[in-house]
Parts: structure tokens; C-alpha cells; sequence
């Protein structure tokens, strides 16, 4: 049973949901980058929980697809506390009316809503989206509606999380997307002739997943202790318990 097999793994991982479910309960999220980083550990939380199911019974390589969106926001919510935090952090926010104004746009244009209609809701947004749109000087941009006008690859170099990004990040991706890569973790070709579906749960690559998230989910708690101004002691002894696991399933580092 893949429960059995790492009991001690899944018994930490539900501990630290436990622990950490009402971590912010009754912070008072009185500045905006309190409020961005309140969303990005709620996210962050949500996230490793799915991850932790899926894991659980056995879907440790779809969990994968769960873990890129994890290092992602990681990625993002590390870059919004770094640097010039207020301007990137309104800049974030500003940009809830440029994606909005581009998918009314588009849905318009496919279609999907009526000519009227996505007139009226472009309408309501124009004056905002134009202002957004000259404060950060997005015309001509091809690519005007990343909110943080950079790559992911870009942001991840800034906050030294560039091998996170060459290494583990393509690996997960060829996981979402489907790549050729993909595909022998569900056939096997062992015998010459034959091709066997590896379908259903599965105890591969548990340790490979769950490990990551957790490691990502307590990075962006650190976050969140910080800009709250809260005690870093549970984080300090979960990442201790998180390298004792780490030591028993992949041996001692260095």
C-alpha cells in the first residue's frame, strides 16, 4: 500500500497543513503587500493540499502538473517581496483590469459573448484599462499583458532561483503539456514487442513530488512570517523535520 510505504511522509505533510491551515487567521492584512502575500499563501496551501491527495493515492505524476503552478507562484511571490515591493506590488494589482479587459476582448471577438454585450463590459473597463495601460507604457507591447512585464525565466534570475527554473521547472512542464518526454511514465516498452499502459495509481516518484512542495509551500510561509511579522520558530523546526525525511529517503547531502 502506497499509504504504508510512506506513512512517515504523508503523517509530516498532513502536520504541517494542520499546523499551518489558521497560520494568518486574525492578521490584520492592513497593506497592499500584506493582502498580495496573504492571496499567494492561501494559494500556496491549497496547492500542496491537492498535491498531498494526489500523492496519497498513487497520482504522484499528475501531482507534478499541481507542483509547477506551486514553484510558479513561488517564483512570483518571491520577486513581488524583492526589489521595489510597493511598485510591484501595485503593479500586480493594476493588472486584474488589463487581463480582464483582454479575455472580454477576446471572448468578444471568438464569439462566445455577443457583440452588445462584450461592448458594454469593454465600456465599463475602457477608462481604467487605458489609464493602466499609459501609467505603465504597455502600447505596442506584444506581450502587455504580463502583469509583472517580465518571463517567468527573467524573474526567477532576479531572485536567484534561476536553477530552479533551468532544472526543475522544464522537467515539470514537459509533465503539463504532454511532451514525448512524458510518455514512458505511462507505457512501458520493457518487453520487445510488446507495449504495456501503466494506468492507475502508482507508487512512483511520491518522495520527488511531495518533498518539492513542501520545501516551496514553507519557503512562501517564511514569506508570509516576514511580511506579517510573525515568530519563524514552527517554521525552523518544519524544515528541520522536512530535512530529517529528505536525509532517510535520498541519503545525506554533501
Amino acid at each position: 500500500m502506497i499509504k504504508n510505504k510512506y506513512e512517515d511522509i504523508f503523517k509530516f505533510a498532513q502536520e504541517v497543513l494542520d499546523n499551518n491551515i489558521k497560520l494568518l487567521n486574525g492578521q490584520n492584512a492592513d497593506s497592499l503587500p500584506k493582502s498580495v502575500v496573504l492571496y499567494h499563501y492561501r494559494r500556496a496551501f491549497s496547492l500542496l493540499y491537492a498535491i498531498k491527495i494526489l500523492c496519497e493515492q498513487g497520482f504522484a505524476t499528475e501531482g507534478m502538473v499541481l507542483l509547477r503552478s506551486l514553484l510558479n507562484l513561488y517564483i512570483n511571490v518571491m520577486w513581488l517581496t524583492t526589489g521595489n515591493i510597493d511598485s510591484r506590488m501595485k503593479r500586480f494589482v493594476d493588472f486584474e483590469i488589463i487581463i480582464r479587459y483582454r479575455r472580454i476582448k477576446t471572448l468578444r471577438e471568438l464569439g462566445e459573448v455577443s457583440k452588445e454585450e462584450g461592448d458594454k463590459e469593454l465600456e465599463k473597463m475602457r477608462e481604467r484599462y487605458e489609464k493602466i495601460k499609459k501609467k505603465y507604457n504597455l502600447k505596442g507591447n506584444p506581450r502587455y499583458w504580463r502583469w509583472s512585464g517580465k518571463s517567468i525565466r527573467q524573474m526567477a534570475k532576479e531572485v536567484s532561483l534561476i536553477n530552479e527554473y533551468e532544472i526543475i521547472y522544464p522537467y515539470l512542464s514537459e509533465r503539463e503539456h504532454t511532451s514525448p518526454v512524458a510518455a514512458r511514465d505511462y507505457l512501458d516498452n520493457s518487453r520487445r514487442g510488446y507495449t504495456m499502459v501503466r494506468a492507475g495509481p502508482s507508487n512512483s516518484k511520491i518522495d520527488m513530488v511531495i518533498f518539492p512542495a513542501l520545501g516551496y509551500f514553507l519557503n512562501v510561509k517564511e514569506i508570509a512570517l516576514d511580511t506579517f511579522d510573525m515568530d519563524l520558530t514552527s517554521l525552523k523546526i518544519e524544515r528541520q523535520e522536512l530535512s530529517k525525511l529528505e536525509n532517510k529517503y535520498w541519503g545525506q547531502k554533501g
